[in-house]
């Protein structure tokens, strides 16, 4: 099961994990003290990010 934000990313297809990566720095930055939890909302973003992406 995962947990942090870190695996999920690890866990995508490797074209759209640089995107995820930056898109989680720029987050991490604006809310250093957030908990790493993986939500449905964020994992929703990324899936409509790629599908958007790939077209």
């Amino acid at each position: 099961m995962m947990t942090t934000i870190p695996e999920y990313i690890q866990m995508q297809d490797e074209n759209v994990r640089p995107l995820l990566q930056e898109v989680y720095a720029c987050i991490r930055t604006a809310i250093s003290e957030a908990e790493e939890r993986i939500s449905w909302l964020i994992a929703d973003l990324a899936r409509w990010s790629y599908e958007h992406n790939r077209k």
